[in-house]
């Protein structure tokens, strides 16, 4: 059996993904199917000696979305969304503007004193009206297409139907009463607004997915495109899905590691907090194993490749939690069923309006009125936030506590989070954030801020976590940092240079004692006798 995942464009509503699910599902070899709307993918489990990958993705295709098995970071697609319907959002608007302005002609006497006669004219309004209809709607045409070819509904197929239905009246109505007419009853204003609502909605879904998968980007940004390999005794840069097991990776100070594998030789300081949690460097030498996702400090290391890139610890804890994405919990699946019957009950809810009004009411223009309220069901129901609200809230939570290192295995134990009173932590070391912090300074003579200022100088230069402390230490007592010179780091060790003219050194202490600085002792506490050696 094989697991893929596969990204889909082209999904509108919850029921776009059941629709999908249903018919995979019936496909022979297919064993499971999991689509996600708010990831906009789809996880497969299939028997690949049955059916194929090329296979699955052509069924998709044949239902109208595109598909395809070559998955990136998916911030990229849903950006790219969001733009496409950002465009065709003001295209509607600027189309729509001049018919909201002949409809607001009708209803005040002043608007209509300064209402340009064009825009009253019903010629021009079926000329803005149909480049609405046909050319900015002709996406919601397609999908709703789609949709009934495959004898299902979505909320393409509410919009296509409310705007075609105000389109087609609107134009009988002109040429039945003759487009001449003084005060003829269009509604091409109410094709304007279904449409220009509709589209904010869609950008606004758009949006909110996007900054939703803000967090989950965070853990896409730790791998590194780029790799610098060496081959043949010679370096060259390869992406990451091209390096292999048994390759040899060069990382310099500062840059992110980007493999799992053993450092052959080398030394250097990594951060490893985005997978321990521990806000300590962890010194590396030959022997020891890195891991992708974390970030070499100072030195530099050669490191041996023994697992491909989808194989790395940083690979699995972002597979862990696009599971949990995937995964449904009861009230997704409950509301993954309402979806699935939800636009043929508010197609119903329109018809029945319509035909209670025209039925039941005694105004001579019934059959308008009734039309009106049927169009205000539809749009109302467009779009729909129901199927979206749950994957969207899923992917918020689940994201957000991968970025503070909580991971979920699945997304129904968020469900389950909710009936817990107590949390137990067990955890080898202790509990940090991740970040350290400057708790005291002791100097004698009471020279805390000297030192902190002569030490700040170094730590500037230095992309290490306890450097950085100082750094934001001296930055929170708004204390100058003097400029350094002759700056240089030593891996597992310290850093030295020249502040003022004078040589200052901090480091660990079996550094500071190899380089013959002595210590005093007061009341407990331990400090370096001569203040310009730090």
């Amino acid at each position: 059996m094989k697991q893929d995942r596969i990204h889909i464009t082209g999904m509108s509503c919850a029921a776009c993904a059941a629709r999908i699910e249903k018919t995979l599902r019936k496909e022979k070899g297919i064993q499971s199917v999991q689509v996600s709307l708010a990831l906009s993918t789809a996880t497969v489990h299939y028997e690949p000696r049955v059916i194929g990958i090329r296979a699955i993705i052509t069924k998709i295709a044949k239902l109208g979305y595109r598909a395809t098995d070559r998955l990136s970071d998916p911030q990229a697609g849903i950006e790219a969304e969001a733009h496409a319907y950002r465009i065709r959002f003001i295209i509607a608007a600027c189309l729509s503007i001049p018919l909201l302005w002949a409809m607001l002609a009708h209803i005040s006497i002043w608007t209509a004193q300064w209402t340009p006669v064009l825009f009253m004219e019903p010629l021009f309004q079926l000329l803005l009206a149909s480049l609405l209809q046909f050319g900015v709607g002709f996406p919601f045409y397609y999908g709703a297409y789609q949709a009934l070819r495959h004898r299902s509904a979505n909320m393409d197929t509410l919009v296509a139907i409310s705007t075609s239905v105000a389109y087609f009246y609107s134009h009988y109505a002109m040429f039945q009463n003759g487009h001449h007419s003084a005060h003829p009853t269009l509604y091409f204003d109410t094709i304007a607004m279904i449409m220009t609502v509709v589209l904010l909605g869609k950008w606004l879904e758009a949006v909110a997915r996007g900054k939703a998968l803000k967090q989950l980007s965070a853990l896409y940004s730790l791998q590194v495109k780029l790799v610098r390999v060496i081959r043949e005794h010679r370096e060259e840069w390869l992406t990451a899905s091209q390096v292999q097991a048994g390759d040899r990776v060069v990382v310099k100070s500062g840059e992110w590691i980007s493999v799992d594998g053993i450092v052959q030789f080398g030394t250097a300081d990594t951060d490893e907090s985005m997978m321990t949690g521990e806000s300590a460097a962890v010194a590396k030498r030959s022997g020891d194993r890195v891991y992708a996702g974390t970030r070499c400090l100072i030195g530099s290391l050669h490191i041996e490749v023994d697992k491909k890139h989808e194989d790395t610890r940083l690979s699995q804890m972002i597979a862990l939690v696009e599971a949990a994405q995937q995964g449904k919990p009861a009230i997704q699946r409950t509301v993954d069923r309402i979806a699935a019957i939800f636009v043929p009950i508010m197609i119903g809810c329109a018809a029945i309006t319509y035909v209670g009004w025209l039925t039941f009411s005694s105004d001579p223009g019934a059959s308008e009125t009734a039309m009106r309220y049927a169009l205000s069901v539809l749009l109302v129901a467009c779009p729909c936030a129901l199927g979206l609200a749950t994957p969207i809230s899923i992917l918020i939570a689940t994201g957000s506590s991968a970025q503070k290192g909580i991971l979920f295995k699945e997304g129904r134990s968020l469900e389950r989070l909710r009936q817990t009173d107590v949390v137990l932590l067990d955890k080898t070391g202790t509990l940090t954030e991740g970040l350290p912090q400057l708790e005291a300074i002791h100097a004698p003579e009471g020279n805390c801020a000297r030192t902190l200022r002569l030490s700040a100088a170094l730590a500037s230069l230095s992309v290490h976590p306890l450097a950085q402390a100082i750094v934001r230490a001296s930055r929170d007592k708004q204390s100058p940092i003097p400029e350094a010179t002759k700056f240089e780091e030593w891996p597992g060790r310290g850093m030295e240079g020249y502040v003022d003219g004078k040589y200052v050194c901090v480091g660990n202490r079996k550094w500071l004692e190899e380089l013959g600085v002595p210590f005093w002792r007061r009341k407990g506490l331990e400090s370096i006798k001569q203040p310009a050696l730090v």
